[in-house]
């Protein structure tokens, strides 16, 4: 049975670690931004799946702790970035005001750039010490850059996305993306096999899109409340979503197709597998 609050604890502890030892060498207000963009209550399922690709491994999950890290730090950059005035131009995130609204638009922009250029700096100072790390952090550095992730952020913001095709691509190098990386970033210093890294990729490719349609979900079955951000952010922004084109009900059986494809690639894996089936259930059961 996976323990997601045994990988929170760890992940917290060592970033408030991480925060001890910067203070007072990052200037004001920055420095706040940045601990504010983090240390909010968020899931932590990116910096988790790093832990469970190397215990998929019998990895020591010490080893990547950096990796971790720097997952979750480029990720919370991608959500400041997100939330601005000229992308969602969102005002809530995980309950609380988003960062260019506690601090304002310019010092959210630096905010983001600080928290992606720290990932990299906690990712090559790891590297230096084991150079293992320098797949993972290879890596992250496609799967999150323009070929990935902000790939995915940009088609996103424009005008293309029309049909269901558009936005499946989009959802897979905006969110599957990122999934994808931390999964295989906490593997490979483990030295996974091809059948292995395959295993693991196509899990969090499926797995990251059944992700992504449950958040669409639950934009219009929940309330602000419940999910800690503004319900009607895609609405608000006049946005092609995938139930706006192929209603809930559709929506609610692709999401169960891509989950089933992700818990097919691990399924030759046995017991071995089971964090990530229990990972996979969680990401299509959650209420936020």
């Amino acid at each position: 049975m996976i323990n997601l609050n045994k990988y929170k604890e760890i992940f917290n502890d060592s970033v408030n670690e991480y925060f001890s030892a910067i203070a007072g060498r990052i200037p004001e207000p920055l420095f706040s931004a940045m601990k504010y963009s983090l240390l909010s209550s968020g899931k932590r399922l990116r910096p988790s799946l790093v832990f469970v690709g190397a215990e998929f491994m019998n990895g020591d999950i010490e080893k990547v702790i950096p990796v971790a890290l720097a997952m979750e730090f480029i990720h919370c950059y991608s959500l400041v970035h997100d939330d601005l005035p000229d992308m969602d131009n969102d005002s809530l995130r995980r309950g609380l005001p988003t960062t260019h609204i506690k601090y304002g638009a310019g010092m959210a922009i630096l905010t983001g750039d600080a928290l992606l250029n720290s990932a990299y700096e906690i990712l090559f100072s790891a590297c230096e010490k084991d150079s293992s790390l320098l797949k993972s952090a290879k890596i992250i550095s496609e799967l999150a850059g323009p070929q990935g992730m902000i790939a995915g952020q940009c088609d996103d913001i424009s005008e293309k996305i029309k049909s269901k095709e558009d936005i499946l691509v989009l959802y897979k190098n905006k969110t599957s993306a990122l999934l994808k990386a931390s999964l295989l970033s906490g593997a490979l210093p483990f030295n996974p096999d091809e059948n292995e890294k395959k295993s693991l990729s196509v899990f969090s490719d499926n797995i990251g899109m059944a992700f992504q349609i449950k958040d669409d979900l639950l934009e219009v079955e929940e309330n602000t409340e419940v999910i800690g951000k503004s319900s009607e952010s895609d609405e608000n922004n006049n946005k092609n979503t995938l139930i706006k084109l192929i209603g809930t009900n559709k929506s609610k059986k692709l999401m169960m197709e891509f989950y089933d494809k992700s818990i097919n690639a691990i399924s030759c894996f046995g017991k071995r597998a089971e964090a990530l089936t229990d990972f996979a259930s969680i990401m299509i059961n959650r209420i936020k």
